[in-house]
Protein backbone atom coordinates (compact mmCIF):
# COMPACT_ATOMS: atom_id res chain seq x y z
CA UNK A 1 0.00 0.00 0.00
CA UNK A 2 1.76 3.79 -1.04
CA UNK A 3 2.96 4.62 2.27
CA UNK A 4 0.54 8.23 2.28
CA UNK A 5 -2.35 5.88 2.35
CA UNK A 6 -1.20 3.27 4.83
CA UNK A 7 -3.49 3.06 8.38
CA UNK A 8 -1.28 4.47 10.92
CA UNK A 9 -1.84 1.83 13.70
CA UNK A 10 0.79 -0.33 11.05
CA UNK A 11 2.80 2.80 10.16
CA UNK A 12 4.28 3.49 13.69
CA UNK A 13 4.73 1.95 17.14
CA UNK A 14 1.43 3.71 18.47
CA UNK A 15 0.68 1.47 21.01
CA UNK A 16 4.45 1.13 22.21
CA UNK A 17 5.24 4.37 23.08
CA UNK A 18 3.51 6.51 25.62
CA UNK A 19 2.15 9.38 23.82
CA UNK A 20 1.23 12.32 25.80
CA UNK A 21 -0.77 14.24 22.88
CA UNK A 22 -1.90 13.20 20.08
CA UNK A 23 -2.67 15.99 17.27
CA UNK A 24 -4.94 15.71 14.64
CA UNK A 25 -5.02 17.76 11.13
CA UNK A 26 -8.62 18.36 11.78
CA UNK A 27 -8.05 20.13 14.65
CA UNK A 28 -4.02 21.55 13.61
CA UNK A 29 -4.54 24.98 15.07
CA UNK A 30 -6.31 24.18 18.38
CA UNK A 31 -3.98 21.56 18.97
CA UNK A 32 -0.45 23.74 18.22
CA UNK A 33 -2.03 26.35 20.44
CA UNK A 34 -2.76 23.23 23.52
CA UNK A 35 1.40 22.40 22.62
CA UNK A 36 2.76 25.84 22.46
CA UNK A 37 0.58 27.43 25.84
CA UNK A 38 1.92 23.90 27.62
CA UNK A 39 5.04 24.98 27.23
CA UNK A 40 4.49 28.70 27.78
CA UNK A 41 5.51 29.94 24.46
CA UNK A 42 4.58 33.32 24.33
CA UNK A 43 2.52 35.38 21.46
CA UNK A 44 1.10 32.10 20.34
CA UNK A 45 -0.96 33.65 17.39
CA UNK A 46 1.89 35.45 16.13
CA UNK A 47 3.76 31.85 15.60
CA UNK A 48 0.85 30.15 13.52
CA UNK A 49 0.45 33.28 11.44
CA UNK A 50 4.20 33.10 10.58
CA UNK A 51 4.39 29.27 10.14
CA UNK A 52 1.39 29.75 7.67
CA UNK A 53 3.09 31.56 5.41
CA UNK A 54 5.56 28.27 4.60
CA UNK A 55 2.60 26.38 3.47
CA UNK A 56 3.06 24.97 -0.25
CA UNK A 57 1.28 26.42 -2.62
CA UNK A 58 -1.02 22.85 -3.42
CA UNK A 59 -1.33 22.75 0.56
CA UNK A 60 -5.53 23.07 0.76
CA UNK A 61 -6.40 25.43 3.02
CA UNK A 62 -8.98 23.98 5.89
CA UNK A 63 -12.38 22.61 4.53
CA UNK A 64 -15.29 23.33 6.26
CA UNK A 65 -17.07 20.16 7.90
CA UNK A 66 -20.07 21.14 5.49
CA UNK A 67 -17.74 20.71 2.67
CA UNK A 68 -16.14 17.32 4.08
CA UNK A 69 -19.33 15.64 4.99
CA UNK A 70 -20.76 16.66 1.16
CA UNK A 71 -17.68 14.65 -0.82
CA UNK A 72 -18.50 11.67 1.79
CA UNK A 73 -22.36 11.58 0.46
CA UNK A 74 -20.92 10.92 -2.89
CA UNK A 75 -19.25 7.62 -1.89
CA UNK A 76 -21.35 4.64 -2.21
CA UNK A 77 -21.67 2.25 1.01
CA UNK A 78 -19.96 -0.56 -0.29
CA UNK A 79 -16.37 1.71 -0.44
CA UNK A 80 -17.09 2.86 2.74
CA UNK A 81 -17.03 -0.39 4.19
CA UNK A 82 -14.11 -1.62 2.88
CA UNK A 83 -12.26 1.66 3.95
CA UNK A 84 -13.59 1.20 7.35
CA UNK A 85 -12.14 -2.36 7.41
CA UNK A 86 -8.96 -1.17 6.53
CA UNK A 87 -9.00 1.34 8.54
CA UNK A 88 -10.89 -0.33 11.61
CA UNK A 89 -8.05 -0.06 14.15
CA UNK A 90 -6.87 3.62 13.08
CA UNK A 91 -10.61 4.61 13.23
CA UNK A 92 -11.28 3.43 17.21
CA UNK A 93 -7.40 4.57 18.25
CA UNK A 94 -7.84 7.56 17.18
CA UNK A 95 -12.07 8.09 18.19
CA UNK A 96 -13.49 8.76 14.13
CA UNK A 97 -16.72 8.02 14.06
CA UNK A 98 -17.53 4.87 11.92
CA UNK A 99 -19.81 6.65 9.69
CA UNK A 100 -17.96 9.48 8.05
CA UNK A 101 -21.22 11.51 7.68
Amino acid sequence: MEPHYRPQSISGAFCDLGYSFIGKTETYVVDINVILQQYNVKDVPAIIAKAKQFRRPNEKKNITLSSYLDRWKSVDQETIMKLQKIYSVDIEMFGYPRQPY
